[in-house]
């Protein structure tokens, strides 16, 4: 129940922080000069499963950010041990070869690394080894 209510929140806190300024009680600027591509950004999948071929369909598309994520457990296979992954790593160059910004979500438990015991029970979501 209390890992559901911190994601909650962290998604609420990052939505709000996501609408800009005039959300957060500052006033807009007086004009811009933005247009709406230049704004456009999409939470993409490819971690979980969208095909890499279709990495190509951003510049199609415009998109100027994407929110992308990993799991703490892929990142952190064993205690200390961190890794990106190719799959990472390509989506990675991509963004930067095509001047796509990334906001990057780690996420989730880890159960693999720091598996929860009788004596540690929230062993896989301690903040201090995230």
């Amino acid at each position: 129940m209390r890992r559901g209510f911190i994601l909650a929140m962290g998604v609420a806190l990052g939505a709000l922080w996501a609408t800009g300024p005039s959300v957060r009680g500052a006033e807009p600027a007086a004009s811009s000069a933005r247009t709406f591509g230049a704004g456009l950004g999409l939470c993409v999948k490819f971690s979980q499963g969208q095909p890499m071929k279709d990495l190509d369909l951003l510049k199609d598309l415009g998109v100027r950010w994407v929110r992308d994520h990993s799991s703490w457990a892929r990142m952190e296979p064993a205690p200390g041990r961190y890794e990106l992954g190719a799959a990472l790593r390509e989506r990675l160059a991509f963004y930067r070869q095509n001047d796509i910004g990334v906001v990057f979500c780690l996420a989730y438990d880890n159960r693999v690394a720091h598996p929860p015991t009788p004596d540690d029970p929230h062993r896989n979501i301690d903040p201090q080894a995230f």
